[in-house]
């Protein structure tokens, strides 16, 4: 194997690793989290933004096919 291909492989693995690390350093010590799958009610019909707490917002997204 190529002194080259090695050093790829390498640097290829440190970023994975390093990008395993950020997920996890989010999920757990920032405790982000993804956002649930709310299913679809009439709530949707209209974009906005909901403050629920100092800290907490729900954000009502309307996608359309235009």
């Amino acid at each position: 194997m190529n002194k080259y291909e090695l050093r790829i492989i390498a640097a290829t693995g440190i970023l994975l690793m390093s990008f395993l690390f950020a997920v996890l350093y989010a999920a757990y010590a920032k405790k982000i989290d993804v956002p649930a799958c709310i299913p679809y009610n009439a709530t949707f019909k209209e974009p906005r933004v909901k403050q629920v707490d100092d800290k907490t917002y729900e954000v009502y997204a309307v996608a359309r096919n235009t």
